[in-house]
């Protein structure tokens, strides 16, 4: 800094976090409020078998797919004729 008044003439917005206990509290109770019917609807997805519709979903959507060509990198390359 200078103290010199420079050619700027925009300026960028600063958010201010107030870190008190009250606004603390405050601002856990919101995450905990949005965030609680998230983590519980994760926690039952994980816990819950697949149903047989998903299940078969997934092993027909894979039936027709091929493997990956599993030459080397130098042996796929085709030669140039000179």
């Amino acid at each position: 800094m200078t103290g010199k008044p420079g050619t700027q003439t925009w300026y960028e917005s600063v958010h201010v976090t107030c870190r008190s206990p009250e606004s603390e509290a405050a601002r856990k109770a919101e995450n905990e409020r949005i965030y609680a019917p998230r983590r519980e609807r994760a926690e039952k997805a994980n816990t819950e078998p697949a149903t047989p519709v998903q299940a078969g979903g997934r092993a027909g959507s894979t039936a027709g797919t091929r493997q990956p060509n599993q030459r080397g990198k130098q042996e796929g390359r085709r030669r140039r004729h000179t």
